[in-house]
């Protein structure tokens, strides 16, 4: 028990004197968006309003949904030949 007692003191009293890191703020990145990984740039509507497809809710400016003709309220059913399950 004393070795135990003995090794947390010790512990703490290091951890003590260490100093501690500077807290440096990065730049942040467009919309928050984290990495480079493939957007369509919709934002999903209710999911609950159909079961045919998926409900687009927004579609971001520039992006390629944009780009490609999607608009509020269009139903997302088949990408590259993937029917949605119906």
């Amino acid at each position: 028990m004393k070795k135990i007692v003995d090794f947390a003191a010790e512990l703490a009293d290091r951890l003590a004197r260490i100093e501690r890191p500077v807290y440096v703020q990065t730049k942040r990145t467009m919309g928050g968006m984290r990495g480079n990984i493939p957007r369509i740039g919709i934002m999903p509507g209710n999911y609950a309003e159909t079961d045919k497809g998926v409900l687009v809710g927004g579609v971001s400016d520039g992006a390629p949904a944009a780009k490609a003709g999607l608009k509020e309220g269009d139903v997302i059913v088949e990408i590259a030949a993937s029917r949605s399950r119906t």
